[in-house]
């Protein structure tokens, strides 16, 4: 009996043993992770790299389950999971045929050979694998827009349709900063990353890769979704691992003597680490220092007073920029193989800059009649600039820590001369800035969505600063006096301090999550100055000193509540804040103080309507105080014709500020269509203005409840057509907007409009020739509601820039630029030519390049801002000529 019980308990068991294999087989099938691998070569067996293989499913084609490149050797491997029973398995890159193959969705290993492919309509040729998407990820290949003459990555970003570069290397998608740029999914550069723009060899970049709403923490990822786009430069498999150093030796001459341009830049990249370092120095009007500038910065204190200097126009830079110039910078990244990663850049720049200009500023008084101060202005001025930050970093899915320590120091001099219709002025500043910040960000996640978030911000700052001016043109403050001149100190400091703790997605119920956030904010901001004579005679004026001191003390709680189920993006951000300010004037033996409660609001929304279409909104509502550059109560000289002091009011004045953006993109079609349009309004209770006796004005405050408001719209559209590789772009923008303004103890209601058309056009329409005309239209009036109106401007920009391909590797480049300005005295149209003819041989490229063959000295610009109009002539720099040698040393 027991024998039996017991066979049956075996029996049993083994039964039980058998269904329990077969339910973890089963579960084992259904969610095991595929992996499909392979090679792809061309028809002579030949290794394919950056091909892009896609999983897709088989349900949805639309839908991309996973994708990955192949390497150097034409190898891959894509690993995914899905549950369905078959997979779309997809092959494709640039100039190749297309491959689409649906498989069993197993683990296997899939090889293909490819064939060249290119697919003609009527007599027009679309060579496939320009532009493809994959999921928010568009890919441009860098073989496909580069031009024959371009040098950095930066050139090549400006023929691709949707992006955006400026003068500086600073790029944009579709009208918006990018917030990160990658070299190989790695930031060494942070920032700054205009140092890879200018000078990132193009042929070391295989792939273009911009991905929309990119979360670069990922602890974020499906939290927080911004609204800008990165770039990641993936680079070609022969660019890694190798050590590669670029030179350019430039030398020439102008109307001033010898220039020269000379660049040294050394890259290294690998899976672990990153190296980038640079050296530059000219003198031929390059601004080689412009490249080192944060792309994200803060800015810095406050300057309360300066030389009055020519203002540059807006316009290559090269033209006007009579510089002596010297910028290094040692950028470098590691990572391991735990999302550890640290980061280290240290930049330094001298730049020593001379400006000359006649500038005409005329400003419109109440009455209708005009103030008119005629300047022909001079200066010299040098400036240093050190940086270094440092950052240790961990990246991971549940854990992310950032420690961020950086100190700036600038130290400016510079020398001014006036000659006006009162009497020829010299003048003399002196400045230094030194600031240390410390930033810490750490995020510890329980599961996607809940966590705590931790940010903690510390900066402290000081500038000092001294203005020497000669003579004294405040006879009617000192009084009449043996003196030579005026002397303006300063000094300004500030401690500041933004600390937060966030409870992410305290509370979930489907697709809402509430994130409530606290908040402590405090700034300290404190300023001394002086203001004395110079010469036999000279006195300290007390009166006319400032010891004064802000504190703004900031918290409370934040409410945040989002929405997100895939296509809908939504949320909105309640602060309930108490602020308290104290201002203390001591030499004044005043002080006031407020405590207000302010409810703050800021809502977004975010619709990926299709595929190819993104509507996205922002409103604002908030609160804001003055600051103190205009809370002092003795004068301070803030430039020889100006001086300023304010009556100690501390209102609470609001500012709203909404926007709707439409963002429509083809990438196979290479269509890119932006409309933007903003509103934003300012309820102001102080109002700052300035009264004229003469060339001379006095800064001051008062007290108003008047109102401002702007309107602003904007289209821009980008298309490529493959037919001659067409590059079409058009910018249409118009604003307008009234404003207050106080001006001779009146406030006057002012309105403006303006209007900017741009278009440009990149062509080859042959094989040894290239076209890349431009035309920008600028239109701009202003009038007081008491019907006194400012003079209407119009000004146009025509260039056109034709490049030649000649036979053994000679190539000529020549440029023309037309500009006109209806308000110019004389010279209302006027012309820049430039040419230049290049040799490649072997590994370098010679140069020899004459600017400005037309000799023109002067460019006339002018503008209006707020019942004023300012014109100036600007002088140039004049014929020059310089040759240069690019190489590639190693």
């Amino acid at each position: 009996m027991s024998h039996n019980k017991t066979k049956k308990g075996k029996s049993l068991m083994k039964r039980y043993t058998i269904l329990l294999l077969i339910l973890m087989s089963a579960y084992s099938v259904a969610f095991a992770q595929t992996i499909f691998t392979g090679k792809i070569t061309d028809g002579k067996g030949t290794p394919l790299s950056d091909i892009t293989v896609m999983a897709l499913s088989e349900k949805d084609t639309t839908s991309v389950i996973a994708y990955t490149f192949t390497e150097s050797d034409g190898r891959y491997k894509l690993q995914f999971d899905s549950n369905e029973s078959e997979i779309r398995l997809m092959v494709y890159g640039f100039n190749i045929k297309k491959i689409s193959e649906t498989v069993k969705n197993i683990s296997a290993t899939h090889n293909y050979k490819t064939e060249k492919e290119s697919i003609e309509l009527q007599e027009v040729v679309v060579k496939s694998g320009k532009i493809w998407q994959l999921g928010d990820t568009l890919n441009y290949s860098v073989d496909a827009f580069i031009g024959k003459n371009d040098i950095s990555i930066g050139d090549v970003l400006r023929r691709m349709p949707g992006i955006q570069v400026d003068d500086n290397g600073h790029i944009y998608y579709q009208g918006k900063n990018i917030s990160h740029l990658y070299i190989n999914g790695m930031d060494a550069l942070a920032g700054r990353y205009s140092i890879a723009t200018n000078n990132l060899a193009a042929q070391m970049v295989a792939t273009v890769q911009v991905m929309e709403n990119h979360q670069g923490v990922k602890a974020l990822k499906k939290l927080v979704i911004p609204d800008e786009a990165a770039i990641n430069l993936k680079l070609k498999p022969e660019a890694a691992g190798t050590l590669n150093m670029e030179a350019l030796l430039g030398v020439g001459a102008d109307d001033n003597g010898m220039m020269w341009h000379e660049e040294a830049v050394i890259t290294y990249f690998s899976k672990k680490r990153q190296h980038i370092a640079t050296y530059k120095t000219a003198n031929d009007g390059t601004d080689v220092s412009a490249e080192l500038a944060s792309c994200n910065n803060s800015g810095e204190a406050e300057q309360f007073t300066d030389i009055v200097r020519p203002t540059p126009p807006g316009i290559d830079k090269h033209n006007y920029y009579f510089n002596q110039s010297h910028a290094a910078s040692i950028n470098s990244v590691w990572k391991n193989d735990d999302d550890h990663e640290t980061r280290l850049n240290i930049v330094y720049s001298n730049d020593h800059e001379h400006r000359n200009s006649y500038d005409k500023t005329t400003y419109l008084l109440p009455d209708g009649s005009n103030t008119v101060i005629s300047e022909q202005l001079a200066d010299a001025a040098t400036e240093n600039r050190a940086e270094g930050d440092f950052e240790y970093k961990i990246n991971k899915e549940k854990l992310y820590l950032s420690e961020t320590a950086g100190m700036t120091a600038h130290w400016n001099s510079g020398k001014g001369y006036t000659d006006n219709s009162e009497a020829p002025i010299s003048q003399s500043l002196w400045t230094r800035n030194i600031s240390m910040q410390n930033r810490l960000s750490m995020i510890i996640k329980k599961d996607d969505y809940k966590g705590v978030a931790v940010n903690s911000l510390v900066t402290y700052e000081e500038k000092p600063q001294a203005l020497t001016v000669m003579p004294c043109m405040y006879d009617s403050i000192f009084g009449n006096g043996n003196y030579t001149g005026m002397r303006q100190d300063v000094k300004s400091r500030r401690f500041m301090t933004e600390n937060s703790a966030e409870m992410l997605s305290a509370i979930k119920i489907g697709n809402f999550r509430i994130s409530p956030k606290a908040t402590l904010n405090y700034n300290h901001s404190g300023m001394e100055s002086v203001l004395n004579t110079t010469g036999a005679a000279s006195t300290r004026v007390t009166d006319f000193a400032n010891d004064t001191y802000l504190s703004h003390l900031k918290t409370g709680i934040t409410a945040m509540l989002d929405y997100y189920d895939g296509s809908l993006n939504a949320g909105i951000n309640v602060p309930l804040m108490y602020e308290m300010l104290s201002l203390n004037q001591k030499i004044q033996q005043n002080s006031i103080s407020r405590n207000d409660f302010n409810v703050s609001l800021t809502a977004y929304v975010r619709w990926k309507a299709l595929s190819n279409l993104t509507i996205s909104g922002h409103y604002t509502a908030d609160h804001r105080y003055p600051s103190l550059s205009t809370l002092y109560g003795g004068y301070i000289l803030t430039n020889y014709r100006q001086i300023a002091s304010y009556e100690a009011y501390m209102p609470r004045m609001t500012w709203q500020a909404a926007d709707i953006d439409i963002d429509f993109k083809d990438p196979f079609n290479m269509i890119f269509i932006t409309l933007n349009a903003s509103y934003s309004c300012r309820s102001q209770k102080v109002i700052y203005g300035e009264t004229f006796n003469g060339i001379l004005s006095h800064m001051y405050a008062r007290t108003t409840s008047s109102r401002g408001e702007e309107f602003a719209v904007m289209l821009s559209a980008g298309k490529n057509i493959s037919w001659k590789n067409i590059s079409i772009k058009l910018t249409a923008q118009y604003s307008k907007g009234h404003m207050p303004v106080l001006r001779q103890e009146q406030i006057t209601r002012y309105n403006s409009e303006a209007a900017v058309f741009t278009a440009g056009i990149k062509a080859e329409p042959f094989n040894f020739m290239s076209v890349d005309a431009g035309s920008s239209m600028f239109l701009s009036k202003g009038s007081t509601t008491d019907g006194y109106s400012m003079p209407a401007i119009r000004t146009t920009n025509n260039s056109l820039l034709l490049s030649l391909s000649m036979p053994m590797n000679i190539s000529i480049d020549a440029g023309l630029n037309h500009y006109y300005n209806n308000l110019a005295i004389s010279n209302k149209s006027f012309a820049l030519l430039n040419l230049k003819i290049n040799l490649s041989h072997k590994r370098v490229k010679y140069s020899l390049e004459c600017n400005n063959l037309l000799n023109t000295h002067k460019y006339v610009y002018s503008y209006n801002i707020a019942m004023s109009e300012f014109y100036s002539e600007y002088n140039l720099r004049g014929r020059s000529v310089m040759l240069t040698a690019r190489m590639n040393l190693f």
